[in-house]
């Protein structure tokens, strides 16, 4: 519940307590109105609340199973649990305040019995029995550096198969001249690259342009001078206060 919710409630109240000492049916249409209006809001709220924790689902995923889990209680308890369990020997079980119990059984077999039983019930609502799942637990900062690993080390394979593709096709070459022109093909920007790089000048120029009027931003070094290759950083020049004598 938000505030605009809580205020309307509080004004549902105070309407309240009004027509239960008048009796009027003026008192009684302010309550209704208040009623309704307090109604909504807290409606409003509640879509919105549930909207939040559907759009944060990755940020906070405890937050949000937490709450689909509160809309399934079902009471569950030892006296609802021994029913259905009372063929199988079990020692005792974690209740949970959802919709999930963990049991424990006395003996393996008696566990695997359980879990093969078909159509079990329990408050008249069908349950599932399954065994519970052993996970390992992995810390994030350790998922993370793994990643970071993996994809250094992809980077690193891709880059050596490169290398040995670029060294075969060297290898046919004849001539020195065919060579080095096989290099440069290979290494050197490719036409959509140097667009790209035109590209971030102009967006950086338009910018810079909402402050300096007279502002121009030019790419320089191995972009321009036919050195660079894809890997290669881009250089700018900016300059603000450009005139074309300049």
């Amino acid at each position: 519940m938000d505030y605009k919710a809580f205020q309307a409630r509080k004004r549902k109240y105070k309407k309240w307590k009004l027509f239960r000492m008048l009796q009027t049916k003026t008192a009684e249409s302010e309550y209704k109105k208040a009623l309704n209006e307090a109604t909504t809001e807290l409606r409003r709220s509640k879509r919105q609340f549930e909207r939040k924790l559907g759009d944060k689902i990755k940020e906070d995923t405890k937050s949000f199973y937490s709450f689909v889990r509160s809309k399934f209680k079902l009471g569950i308890c030892h006296s609802s649990l021994e029913p259905v369990f009372k063929s199988f020997s079990f020692r005792f079980s974690t209740l949970s305040q959802s919709a999930y119990a963990i049991v424990e059984f006395t003996e393996k077999q008696s566990a695997a019995n359980a879990v093969e039983e078909e159509k079990q019930t329990m408050n008249g609502l069908h349950i599932v029995v399954r065994p519970r799942e052993v996970r390992e637990f992995v810390s994030s900062g350790i998922t993370q550096r793994n990643a970071a690993l993996e994809g250094k080390k992809k980077k690193e394979d891709n880059l050596r198969l490169e290398t040995q593709m670029l060294m075969a096709e060297l290898v046919q070459k004849k001539t020195i001249d065919e060579q080095l022109f096989a290099l440069s093909e290979n290494i050197s920007l490719s036409t959509s690259s140097l667009q790209i790089r035109y590209l971030i000048c102009h967006l950086l120029q338009e910018v810079f342009s909402e402050f300096f009027a007279n502002c121009r931003v030019f790419p320089y070094g191995s972009s321009v001078n036919s050195c660079g290759g894809n890997g290669s950083n881009l250089d700018i020049f900016l300059s603000l206060n450009w005139s074309d004598e300049t």
